[in-house]
């Protein structure tokens, strides 16, 4: 389920950005949906090990979901760009940060492979130093496709394989 959850919300964010208005408004809410379930299957994995990171990761992931759906109904209703970017900057910054923490805790707790766990690390990593210092370049784009790369990867192993869980 969860590798449903990843590969939908990468498509789902993607397909309401480029299409905007309240079509994409729909979309976007369909992704905060995702993207909130991705939050308590990885919080309830976590939450025996690690209650805090687990409560902060959905959390994260909560505040990522209604960001982004305030910056698209912003732009729906005609306001200002700059809030919507500031809206999508503020999101993923969250949910970069805490994810370098979360990805390599997931792999040592067995779930996912190690090597998996630290791409995510360094994935997310790198989208936070983009939205930071490089937003609305073309360095920004490089630096989401490696944590982007890995949503997709993850996603399509979860859907083949699941976690690795007891």
């Amino acid at each position: 389920m969860c590798g449903a959850l990843f590969l939908a919300a990468f498509v789902l964010y993607g397909v309401g950005a480029s299409i905007g208005g309240w079509l994409g408004v729909v979309f976007v809410a369909a992704n905060g949906a995702a993207v909130v379930g991705i939050g308590i299957v990885v919080a309830r994995l976590l939450r025996a090990s690690q209650p805090r990171l687990a409560g902060m990761y959905l959390l994260v992931r909560v505040v990522e979901a209604l960001l982004l759906l305030v910056g698209m109904v912003v732009l729906a209703t005609g306001g200002d760009q700059g809030v919507a970017d500031l809206c999508y900057r503020a999101a993923m910054l969250f949910l970069g940060v805490v994810s370098v923490f979360t990805w390599p805790v997931v792999a040592r707790v067995g779930a996912i492979p190690g090597w998996l766990g630290w791409w995510g690390a360094v994935g997310y990593t790198l989208l936070a130093v983009g939205v930071l210092v490089a937003f609305g370049s073309v360095f920004e784009m490089a630096l989401l496709v490696p944590g982007g790369l890995f949503e997709v990867v993850l996603g399509v192993r979860l859907l083949a394989v699941g976690f690795n869980v007891d």
